[in-house]
């Protein structure tokens, strides 16, 4: 957070999920609501995962600890070696998804993931043969980025989830 170094604000575990290795790094939003609250307006929350080996990097954050983050203007960077994900907490509208899914809803029981994955094998294909055609070159592979929510999804109840957007 601004450039200092918290230990277990989040955790990782790494799983195998359709053949990808899928880290996720889940944020404890207690601890991360007890040193924003030691910062001033704007942090910059950095979650930076050094694993090469995830084709798939999930940050999971329940939805207090997004409106913990929103409350300061703080804004999340999720940093891979397939690709960066950086945006304002605001950005994700917690208070809008709430009303969305019902006044009652408690935001701890919103889980918002923001994905960083590897493209798969057509949108590589995809990328090579449009550079091909335009007679240029692809620097980097494409990768994907996603924000969704869910809440009681979890579980695999009848949970809702909304995918907020995707790159």
């Amino acid at each position: 957070m601004n450039g200092k170094e918290y230990e277990q604000i989040a955790t990782g575990s790494l799983t195998k999920e359709n053949g990808q290795n899928v880290l996720t790094a889940t944020v404890d939003a207690a601890k991360l609501a007890a040193q924003l609250a030691q910062e001033g307006d704007k942090p910059v929350i950095i979650i930076p995962v050094a694993t090469v080996s995830a084709d798939k990097v999930t940050a999971v954050l329940t939805g207090d600890a997004v409106k913990a983050m929103e409350n300061r203007s703080a804004i999340l960077e999720v940093q891979t070696a397939n690709g960066n994900y950086k945006a304002p907490a605001s950005q994700i509208a917690i208070d809008r998804l709430s009303a969305q899914l019902g006044g009652q809803v408690k935001l701890s029981d919103i889980v918002v993931h923001v994905d960083i994955a590897k493209s798969d094998a057509a949108k590589v294909q995809l990328a090579a043969s449009t550079a091909e055609k335009g007679k240029f070159s692809v620097v980097v592979p494409p990768v994907d980025f996603t924000v969704k929510a869910s809440y009681n999804g979890k579980d695999g109840g009848s949970g809702q989830v909304q995918r907020l957007c995707s790159a």
